[in-house]
C-alpha cells in the first residue's frame, strides 16, 4: 500500500508541511490518497519539560523495548508498548525537536531505540567507574558512538548494578580521574553529559548537573566499612502490605533505614531506634511494588547492613 505521511521539514517555516512517500521516499507539498498522520503543525516549539520527567519516561520505554525484544510474540506487550507510546508522545514531542518532526510511529520508535541503546551503555560506563575499572570505561566511552548495545553488554550492566547494590561496594576517583573520564563523556555523550548517572550512591548521593562523581559524595575507606547482613530480619518477602525489620545493634540507638528501588531512587527512609532489639514496622501501602534494596545505616552514612526485598500488589 502507498501512502503518505506528514512532516515537518528541519528548515521548515510555521504552516510549511511536506508529504513523505512511504515508498519512494520522496516529499511532496501535496499529498496523493490515502495519507495518513495528523494535520501541519505550527512549528512555534512549547518550552522543553523538565528533564527528570523526560528520563523517567525514556527509561520506562527503553525497559518495555527490552522486554519486547525478549519477547517479540508477546501481543499484549506489544498494545502496552502502544498505550505507553499515545500517552508520552507529546512529553517526547516537546522535549526532542527530532521527535518532534517525526510523525510516524515506527520513525519515533526507532529513534527511542537510539536512545535506549546510550542509556544501557551510560549505565554500563558508570558502574564500571564505581567498580574502578577506568580503562573498560574509557573503552566503552570510545566506542559508544560506533556499537549499539548488545545482549551481553545488557546483561553485565545489570550483573555489575545488582551486585553494587547487594554488597555496598565503594568507590574513589582522584580528582584528576574524575575530570579526565568527564571530559571524555561529555565529548561522546553530548546529548546527557551524564545529567543524571541513574545509578544510586550507597551514601544516599545520586550524580547531577553533569557530574559523573558528585563531590556530595564523601568517600570511606573501605577497609573500616563493615556490612553484616547477618544483623538483618526482615519478613515476609515478598512482602505486600507490612515488612517487619528486626536489627540486632551493636553501636548506637538510632539508625536510618532506607529503602530504593532498582533505579536507585529514594522511596522510604526514616530514623529508627533499635536499642532494646524492638522489630520495626514498615508501612509498604505507598511505596511502589517491584525490586527494592533496603539499608540500615549508621548517622553519618556507614552502611551497616542491607537486604534485597520484592513489593507485591
Amino acid at each position: 500500500t502507498r501512502y503518505f505521511t506528514y512532516y515537518t521539514p528541519a528548515d521548515a517555516l510555521p504552516g510549511d508541511c511536506r508529504y513523505i512517500d512511504n515508498i519512494f521516499g520522496n516529499y511532496s507539498t501535496e499529498p496523493s490518497q490515502p495519507y495518513y498522520g495528523l494535520p501541519c503543525l505550527d512549528i512555534n516549539w512549547p518550552d522543553p519539560p523538565p528533564y527528570s520527567e523526560v528520563d523517567s519516561a525514556i527509561i520506562k520505554m527503553c525497559e518495555l523495548l527490552e522486554e519486547q525484544r525478549l519477547n517479540p510474540e508477546d501481543t499484549l506487550l506489544e498494545e502496552e508498548i502502544h498505550v505507553y507510546f499515545r500517552e508520552y508522545n507529546d512529553l517526547m514531542m516537546r522535549y526532542t525537536e527530532s521527535l518532534f518532526r517525526q510523525r510516524s510511529y515506527n520513525e519515533i520508535i526507532w529513534l527511542l531505540r537510539q536512545v535506549c541503546d546510550k542509556y544501557w551503555k551510560r549505565i554500563l560506563v558508570t558502574t564500571l567507574i564505581k567498580d574502578k575499572q577506568y580503562n573498560e570505561a574509557l573503552s566503552e566511552l570510545n566506542r559508544l558512538e560506533t556499537e549499539g548495545v548488545g545482549d551481553q553488554i545488557y546483561k553485565k550492566t545489570q550483573e555489575i548494578k545488582i551486585s553494587h547494590l547487594q554488597l555496598g561496594a565503594k568507590f574513589n576517583l582522584e580528582n584528576d580521574d574524575k575530570a579526565y573520564l568527564k571530559e571524555a563523556a561529555v565529548a561522546h555523550v553530548p546529548e546527557s553529559a551524564y545529567a543524571t548517572a541513574l545509578l544510586y550512591q550507597l551514601e544516599g548521593e545520586s550524580i547531577f548537573d553533569d557530574e559523573i562523581l558528585s563531590s556530595r559524595v564523601n568517600p570511606r575507606n573501605e577497609e573500616n566499612q563493615e556490612i553484616s547482613n547477618a544483623n538483618l530480619s526482615i519478613f515476609p518477602n515478598p512482602v505486600r502490605d507490612l515488612l517487619y525489620l528486626e536489627y540486632k545493634d551493636k553501636d548506637e540507638s538510632d539508625n536510618l533505614i532506607k529503602i530504593i528501588n532498582s533505579l536507585g531512587e529514594i522511596v522510604y527512609e526514616k530514623f529508627f531506634d533499635f536499642e532494646n532489639g524492638n522489630m520495626i514496622e514498615i508501612d509498604m501501602s505507598n511505596i511502589p511494588e517491584g525490586t527494592l534494596f533496603i539499608s540500615v545505616l549508621k548517622n553519618n552514612g556507614q552502611i551497616l547492613a542491607s537486604k534485597k526485598i520484592v513489593h507485591v500488589k
